[in-house]
C-alpha cells in the first residue's frame, strides 16, 4: 500500500516563545502516523512536540535556534490536536508544521539511513 498524505498538513506560528497548537484536519485514524516538525528561536533548546511523540531527530546550537522532528502512531483514539512548546522567550519565535500519513508500514516507518 502507498503512503498518502491525510487531509491537509497543518502549520502554525506564534512570537513571544509561545506554544503553537496544530488541529489536524481532518482527524486522523487509528494506525496513522503523524510526522510533527518545527522549533524556535533564541535559545530554545527545549523544543517539543506533544505527549507520546518520538523523537527523530533535534539540532540546534544551544542559543539562536532549535529544530526538531517528532513521529507519533494513533491509537484506537487518536488525537484531534499537538500541543507543541515553545521556549517562554519573549525575543522568540515558535513555528511548527505536520503531517498525518497513512499506509506507512510500522516495522520500518523510517526506511532512510541516518547520517
Amino acid at each position: 500500500m502507498a503512503i498518502t498524505v491525510v487531509g491537509t498538513p497543518q502549520v502554525g506560528n506564534t512570537i513571544n516563545g509561545g506554544n503553537v497548537t496544530l488541529t489536524f484536519s481532518p482527524a486522523p485514524s487509528e494506525n496513522d502516523y503523524v510526522l510533527v516538525f518545527g522549533g524556535c528561536s533564541y535559545g530554545a533548546v527545549v523544543a517539543d512536540a506533544g505527549t507520546g511523540y518520538t523523537r527523530i531527530s533535534l539540532a540546534g546550537d544551544g542559543f539562536n535556534t532549535s529544530f526538531g522532528v517528532w513521529i507519533k502512531k494513533m491509537s484506537a483514539s487518536p488525537d484531534t490536536t499537538v500541543l507543541c512548546r515553545g521556549n517562554t522567550n519573549t525575543f522568540a519565535a515558535t513555528a511548527y508544521g505536520c503531517y498525518v500519513l497513512r499506509g506507512v508500514d510500522g516495522t520500518t516507518p523510517q526506511d532512510a539511513t541516518a547520517t
